[in-house]
């Protein structure tokens, strides 16, 4: 919609609100609002705590299973829900319950439990200026998460295992996070959609990295080759330069990390040689781990089309 700027004693610009969408979040003269003002846009909104804006949900999961629950509970927090009152008939939807708000809905409580219903609420604002940080977050734990384990590989040392591995889950609970403020409309509007598709990607990126110690813990005796070990610090530095492309992009580095691409890829024709199960496996991780990083490509060029601009002559 359009709106017409004022200018107020000489110096103040002023544009009004849209009424419905006052009435809507029960913003009244006097109101203190929120102006974001991070890029080529501004965006107002007030802290949900003092709004009437609240999302709320009654969910009924009776005769659910463990699968099920976890995907519809992740769900109606990634769309934005504040409040979910949860009906349930069996130990294993409460358990899921239980489980998945652990796991993964950062902010999120148990305020009431009853025998047949739980309320699960937010205790934090959310707030766009929580978007970039914790997207940032969720890049890094997963970076880390490559070179710690790469790390341990190296000195074999392997008693922290358990604990690198539970990156996945930080990176779990930001990605969510992130598709929230996404979904409750603290993003730009024309990025949002690319900026789905990143926290979407990142969240898959962990999920190689967290079953190559399971292989590890499953498989009591064994080895790593150098090349592998080569293999393995190539696909970390190509997934922490696809982060660095998107916060800090120019045409050059994209390109470069297309080229690498196509020398991973033929890398995987000839490495497998003479390799283990176990080995090829862990090969196998690897290679999707790149393939993963990869498809950062035309996110990272779509959130950054202003860096491709030329100016009119």
């Amino acid at each position: 919609m359009k709106r017409k700027v004022i200018q107020l004693a000489g110096r103040t610009l002023v544009v009004s609100l849209p009424m419905e969408w006052a009435s809507k979040y029960n913003i009244k003269k006097g109101d203190d609002v929120e102006v974001d003002d991070s890029g080529s846009y501004l965006k107002i909104y007030k802290n949900i705590a003092e709004s009437s804006g609240e999302k709320k949900a009654h969910i009924d999961l009776r005769d659910g299973s463990r699968t099920t629950t976890r995907a519809i509970i992740s769900g109606f927090y990634k769309q934005g829900y504040d409040e979910m009152v949860i009906t349930y008939n069996s130990k294993e939807v409460y358990d899921a319950i239980i489980e998945k708000r652990k796991e993964v809905l950062l902010g999120f409580t148990i305020h009431e439990i009853a025998k047949d219903k739980l309320l699960l609420g937010s205790f934090m604002n959310d707030s766009p200026k929580e978007f970039e940080n914790s997207l940032r977050r969720a890049f890094l734990v997963t970076i880390s998460m490559g070179e710690n384990l790469l790390d341990a590989i190296k000195n074999k040392d392997y008693k922290n295992l358990k604990e690198i591995r539970h990156g996945e889950n930080t990176n779990n609970q930001l990605t969510s996070f992130c598709e929230r403020l996404i979904n409750k409309g603290f993003v730009d509007p024309n990025k949002a959609s690319f900026y789905y598709v990143v926290c979407w990607n990142l969240e898959k990126v962990c999920d190689p990295y967290r079953d190559i110690i399971f292989l590890m813990e499953e498989h009591k005796n064994f080895k790593f080759s150098n090349d592998t070990l080569k293999l393995f610090d190539i696909v970390n530095k190509f997934l922490k330069r696809y982060y660095d492309s998107i916060f800090n992009y120019n045409l050059q580095k994209v390109v470069q990390l297309a080229k690498d691409k196509e020398d991973i890829a033929k890398e995987s024709g000839k490495i497998y040689n003479g390799k283990s199960e176990f080995e090829c496996r862990v090969l196998n991780y690897l290679f999707e781990i790149a393939a993963l990083a990869s498809n950062f490509s035309g996110p990272s060029s779509a959130l950054n089309t202003d860096k491709l601009l030329m100016s009119p002559k």
